[in-house]
C-alpha cells in the first residue's frame, strides 16, 4: 500500500466518483438501483466472477438481497 493510504488509477478514481454520485441520486428510490449501480461500477473496474452486495444489518447479521 503506498504511503499514506491506497493509490488509484485516473480511470479507477472517475469510475468511483461516477459511482459516487449515482448512489447519491438513487437515495430513497428502490434498492435494487442502487445495487445495480455498485456491480456496474465494479464491472468497470475489475473482471470477476460474480459480485454479490451485502447489507450489515445490526452488528453480526449480513443480508443478501
Amino acid at each position: 500500500m503506498a504511503e499514506g493510504g491506497p493509490r488509484f488509477t485516473v480511470r479507477i478514481a472517475a469510475v468511483l466518483r461516477e459511482a459516487l454520485a449515482r448512489l447519491a441520486e438513487a437515495e430513497g428510490r428502490e434498492s435494487y438501483v442502487a445495487f445495480e449501480y455498485l456491480r456496474s461500477a465494479m464491472s468497470k473496474i475489475a473482471r470477476v466472477d460474480a459480485f454479490y452486495v451485502g447489507l450489515l444489518q445490526g452488528t453480526g447479521r449480513v443480508i443478501f438481497p
